[in-house]
This record gives C-alpha cells, sequence and structure tokens, in this order.
C-alpha cells in the first residue's frame, strides 16, 4: 500500500487554500502514479481518494502528464471515491474519464456528512459525495453509506466503518458489483445502490 499525501491545512478556515492545494498536487500526483505504474510491477492498481483527495485526483486526471500515459495504456482496478469534496457539476462534467481507465469505479456518499455539509456551505454549491441527490453517472456505482456512517462527522467511514471496509476489501479482491456484494440493495431499479445493516 502507498499513500500520497498532499498539503491540506487541515481547518474549516482553509477551505479555499486546501483546494489551491490540492489543485496544485495535480502534477505530482501524476507524475506518483505514473511512476508507481511503471516501477511497481503490480497486476493492478487500485486507487482510493477521500474528501478532497477527489478533487486532487480528477484534476490530475486531467493533467497533460496523466493524459499521455492514459493514451499508451495506464489502467487502474478499482476507483474508489469516498465521500467526495468536488463540486456536483464539476464532477458531471469531467468524472467521466475514471471509467474510460478502471475495471470499476464506485462512489460513496452520505447524508450524514458533516464535513461536505459545511464544504457545500462555504463553496455555495452542491458536493458529489453529499445526498440527497445522488450521483449518477453511467459505468459508475453510486453507493449511499449513511446506514453505515457512525463516524462523528460522518465524513471518516471509508476508514472507520466495519462495513464500508468490507465492501471496499469485496471490490479489491473479487471485482463484484454490487448487486453480487452482501448487504448493498438497490435504489430507483439499481440506478444507485444503498448499503444496508
Amino acid at each position: 500500500m502507498v499513500s500520497f499525501s498532499w498539503p491540506s491545512k487541515g481547518s474549516t478556515a482553509a477551505y479555499i487554500a486546501d483546494q489551491q492545494a490540492a489543485r496544485t498536487s495535480a502534477e505530482l500526483l501524476a507524475q506518483f502514479l505514473i511512476k508507481i505504474s511503471k516501477e511497481s510491477r503490480a497486476e493492478k492498481i487500485h486507487l482510493i481518494a477521500h474528501s478532497m483527495g477527489n478533487y486532487a485526483l480528477l484534476q490530475t486526471m486531467l493533467r497533460p502528464s496523466m493524459q499521455a500515459a492514459i493514451g499508451k495504456g495506464l489502467r487502474f482496478g478499482q476507483i474508489i471515491l469516498a465521500a467526495p469534496d468536488v463540486d456536483a457539476d464539476e464532477f458531471i462534467q469531467d468524472a467521466g474519464i475514471y471509467t474510460e481507465i478502471a475495471d470499476r469505479v464506485t462512489l460513496y456518499a452520505s447524508t450524514k456528512d458533516r464535513a461536505l455539509s459545511a464544504s457545500k456551505t462555504l463553496s455555495d454549491y452542491p458536493r458529489a459525495g453529499l445526498l440527497p441527490p445522488p450521483m449518477i453517472l453511467p459505468k459508475m456505482d453510486t453507493i449511499d453509506v449513511s446506514s453505515a456512517d457512525l463516524s462523528l462527522l460522518g465524513h471518516s467511514y471509508v476508514a472507520e466503518e466495519i462495513d464500508v471496509l468490507l465492501d471496499m476489501y469485496r471490490l479489491i479482491t473479487d471485482n463484484r458489483s454490487p448487486r453480487e456484494r452482501p448487504n448493498i440493495s438497490p435504489v430507483q431499479n439499481g440506478r444507485y445502490w444503498k448499503m444496508t445493516q
């Protein structure tokens, strides 16, 4: 396992500065991912982005260096987007790139995410990881994890909630669709999914 950490200030007051830092980290993240894909000899590389890290990852996919690597065949296994703190319209416009370069793309979102509620208020725009409404894009599985989200701010379920961790494990080990995974039920005839307990 390898992590990439961008320089967040870690406070609500620094939200705008953090967004800028995430944007300017995109080229470094692109070079990081390209290097790992060349040197790791891994059969599959899976990506997990959390919160504003999703903004950095989305910006990364649009960088010329990453576009060139994708053009030469760079692909990923699972791309997991947890509580994405990304403007919903921007996400709709740009996130289609994920489904072109991954075996499966999964977005986890919650109605109880207080951090994304604050982000929505600060930015005055809906966030991709905050329900409602669900973020629905072709070939992307959106899962409402509100029932499993018991963390204080409702924002760290990707690292703290066992049901979410088990679901990510099944994704990474078996690439199962939501329909084939336990504790996942279809909503609106499978337009999106809900984690049940």
